[in-house]
């Protein structure tokens, strides 16, 4: 009987991919795409096995091991973690899971560790399995030291320079870019997801190939003994063909290639669209206005700080018809970065996020909202304040929006609290006025 695996992962694509590479290899996979669905299919199956993604929505890949571990003895599974962060990978070090398979990872390196579990020869329990670590590794380390040094860089910036507009200019850049770096993890991780089923993807269409080349030497031999008028031969070379259809089931094959080719393109765009917004937000800029949509800015930041978002906040986008402002798409989105990493960093557990655009009269205006831990009455008079931050240290350097506030004024709009209470939330609201020809 085909050994049942359980598998919890929220990104749809590398879920099915699973799924379909793991059935073709004679497993039976059931699929759930957070803790809290994963926990309702262990009420209808007993899997042998479950791969476990650590970061997802509602129930997250820990409480759902935390779950597991609460179960009588006779009901647990082993579990091998499958994630893309090495800070949660060193969190589950000290667990008794079976193994921990850093993403991105081939699908034969999935196949290799699932056989040595079963065959009970998989690594040590709680080994760090590392596909790729060169590159693995580059990632988060460059991503930290770029941020370190940055921050380096701007407080020398304070003492260093005396001319106003060179200070306002440097300083702006400096923390935009370190934005770029402490953001940079996270932004590895959407890239990540992507390509590992963009190569499995390629890895299955590698295997197809295979298959459907053995079909076509047989039509080949089938042609020759026609034109040879063997047709002993050929009724033989036939009945191989039909065979090899059936085995390696090519019906399948010719109705999953056009699928397999359409979500690698997917995958390909999705990783196009992200790396475009960051270039587009990291490049230098000298505080040149132009005309901008305000919703295609927050469109463009919200790819880049998605990771930031999705696992603390569900979010929700109420987009007016807004008419266009006069500002720096760079710099405007330094705003809402600012504004939306704040509504993240707000919540501690899970909440929502909302983003509203809105025109009133000559002005736009956009309210970010959070359900966070909101703003004590003394400290909202001085959140505006340069160096002013209510974070712990190393989380905030207090000019974020300080920042922000000079830029929406050199617009000539405002940035605001609209409203705050503790334990309920915080709106932050951005006024632009409209740009008239």
């Amino acid at each position: 009987m085909d050994k049942t695996i359980l598998i919890l992962e929220d990104e749809r694509e590398v879920a099915t991919l699973y799924e379909k590479y793991l059935r073709t290899n004679g497993y039976n996979p059931v699929l759930a795409s957070d803790g809290l669905e994963g926990k309702e299919k262990l009420k209808k199956i007993k899997p042998d096995l479950i791969l476990l993604d650590l970061a997802m929505p509602n129930m997250d890949g820990e409480e759902f091991y935390q779950y597991i571990c609460g179960l009588d003895s006779v009901l647990r599974y082993p579990i091998l973690v499958l994630t893309a962060r090495l800070d949660l990978a060193e969190v589950f070090k000290d667990s008794q899971v079976e193994g921990i398979l850093l993403k991105p990872f081939k699908a034969t390196r999935l196949l290799h560790e699932i056989k040595a579990i079963f065959s009970g020869q998989g690594h040590a329990k709680r080994a760090i399995i590392v596909d790729q670590p060169e590159s693995r590794q580059a990632v988060d380390t460059k991503g930290k030291e770029r941020a370190q040094e940055l921050l380096l860089s701007r407080e020398c910036l304070a003492t260093e320079i005396t001319e106003r507009k060179k200070l306002e200019y440097m300083v702006i850049q400096s923390e935009k870019m370190a934005a770029v770096g402490q953001l940079a993890t996270g932004v590895a991780h959407e890239i990540n997801n992507p390509i590992s089923f963009i190569s499995n993807n390629i890895e299955m269409l590698e295997q197809y190939v295979g298959d459907y080349t053995k079909v076509l030497r047989l039509v080949t031999d089938l042609k020759r003994c026609i034109e040879e008028d063997d047709m002993e031969k050929a009724k033989a070379i036939s009945h191989k063909i039909t065979e090899l259809q059936e085995t390696i089931n090519l019906d399948y094959i010719l109705n999953d290639v056009g699928k397999l080719l359409h979500n690698t393109h997917m995958g390909v765009e999705r990783v196009k669209r992200i790396i475009t917004d960051l270039r587009s937000f990291a490049r230098e800029d000298h505080g040149e206005t132009e005309n901008v949509q305000i919703e295609a800015v927050m469109d463009s930041i919200l790819s880049i700080v998605h990771n930031e978002l999705k696992y603390k906040a569900e979010l929700k986008k109420n987009y007016g018809d807004t008419p266009m402002v006069k500002a720096t798409a760079q710099r405007l989105g330094q705003v809402f970065i600012n504004l939306l990493v704040n509504a993240a960093q707000a919540i501690e557990e899970k909440g929502v996020i909302e983003i509203r655009t809105y025109q009133e009269g000559q002005n736009v205006y956009v309210d970010v909202s959070d359900t966070g831990t909101g703003i004590t009455t003394e400290n909202l008079k001085r959140i505006f304040e340069p160096f002013f931050t209510t974070k712990p240290p190393g989380q905030g350097t207090g000019l974020g929006l300080s920042i922000s506030q000079g830029i929406i004024k050199k617009y000539g709009g405002e940035i605001f609290v609209r409203s705050s209470k503790v334990g309920e939330g915080t709106t932050f609201t951005v006024r632009l006025p409209i740009f008239v020809h």
